[in-house]
């Protein structure tokens, strides 16, 4: 292991990364609720609004990251209506959206504007 990955890697076990934590999210319940979204929709939303409240963090000697700065994610019912939906039912880590991992592959062969195009043309299409 070279001597930057080093530094990294105890950055990250020193906790470096809190400073850059926000101290709130979006309130996803309030606006679910008044637009009336479906569970689905909800899920959509809450990547969606994830995404876009996330402050890009990259520090001089990273090449590829995701330095998260929200510190949770935020729920998208009710504690009432989460109950009622998932009575009787086990949820996979909680019904929560996890485990999202982005194709790096393919990014890196398109590049991001190439796949801004790609989403541009699907949300063309699917609109």
């Amino acid at each position: 292991m070279n001597e930057r990955l080093q530094g990294l890697r105890a950055r990250t076990r020193a906790g470096y990364f809190r400073q850059y934590r926000q101290p709130g999210g979006p309130d996803l319940v309030a606006e679910c609720d008044r637009e009336q979204l479906s569970w689905p929709r909800r899920m959509a939303r809450l990547t969606r609004r994830m995404c876009e409240a996330e402050i890009v963090v990259i520090e001089p000697d990273e090449r590829i990251v995701f330095t998260r700065t929200l510190r949770a994610v935020p729920p998208v019912h009710t504690p009432v209506d989460h109950a009622a939906l998932t009575l009787g039912r086990t949820l996979h880590e909680g019904g929560l959206i996890n485990n999202v991992c982005a194709d790096w592959e393919l990014a890196l062969r398109q590049g991001l504007l190439g796949r801004r195009r790609v989403a541009g043309a699907t949300r063309s299409r699917m609109a």
